[in-house]
């Protein structure tokens, strides 16, 4: 593995890019309680529960969007989605709650931003990737394609496994041609799923298919397998 740097990495706010950031940190915390005996030489210890917390100073930038949902939310308390980048494909997520959010002006100075981020449930690991390709994209196997892909293909898209395989939500999947996706494992469409495609669109399972789609086709027909059920929709 490659020694990381400032110049690669970035921070997403509520899946919008965060502009101006000159530090982030990302801190997990685990609880521990000594659980020695009288008896013991040497000290134990017992883990309990764990929590992480995350930090940002920037460029204060009103303009920026997520510089303006953080503003939002530490006024109303909801949580917001964090997204804290090590490279350009990796990253941390969770949702926190603001604790503090204090811009500071100084003369001869820029203005600068400092927020603080309590996690509120667990952190977790991501991906994102960008699938581009002139002819098909074909991808097959008995893992899990999660969250942040974006397909795209001026011929078609091919989506296909055998085994546990979930396409998670938040996917693109955009051809100029036809798009085929399958499983035959435990297989779940989830919501909030975008396809497009100027050809035809046929998606299959033996699974589950549930949530939302949007399924925009400029010819052809779509084939849902709905709980092993066929529904077929022409488009005129």
């Amino acid at each position: 593995m490659a020694i990381l740097t400032g110049k690669v990495g970035k921070v997403k706010i509520d899946t919008n890019d965060l502009g101006e950031v000159d530090s982030v940190s990302l801190n997990i915390i685990i609880d521990i309680s000594k659980i020695t005996k009288l008896e013991d030489i040497w000290n134990k210890q017992r883990l309990f529960n764990k929590s992480w917390n995350s930090s940002c100073s920037l460029k204060y930038n009103p303009a920026d969007t997520a510089q303006l949902i953080l503003m939002n939310k530490f006024i109303s308390g909801d949580c917001v989605l964090i997204e804290v980048y090590e490279d350009n494909i990796n990253y941390l997520f969770g949702d926190g709650v603001l604790t503090s959010f204090d811009i500071a002006k100084n003369a001869n100075a820029i203005d600068t931003l400092s927020v603080t981020i309590k996690g509120s449930g667990a952190l977790r690991e991501g991906a994102e990737y960008s699938y581009t390709a002139s002819g098909s994209i074909i991808l097959s196997g008995e893992a899990e394609y999660e969250p942040g892909y974006e397909f795209v293909a001026s011929g078609s898209i091919i989506l296909s496994g055998e085994g546990d395989t979930e396409y998670y939500p938040d996917y693109e999947y955009t051809a100029s041609g036809s798009m085929v996706l399958s499983g035959e494992g435990d297989t779940e469409y989830s919501p909030d799923y975008e396809y497009t495609a100027s050809g035809s669109m046929v998606l299959s399972g033996e699974a589950e298919c549930i949530g939302l789609y949007l399924l925009v086709a400029h010819g052809g027909e779509y084939f849902v397998d709905h709980d092993g059920n066929f529904i077929v929709i022409i488009e005129e």
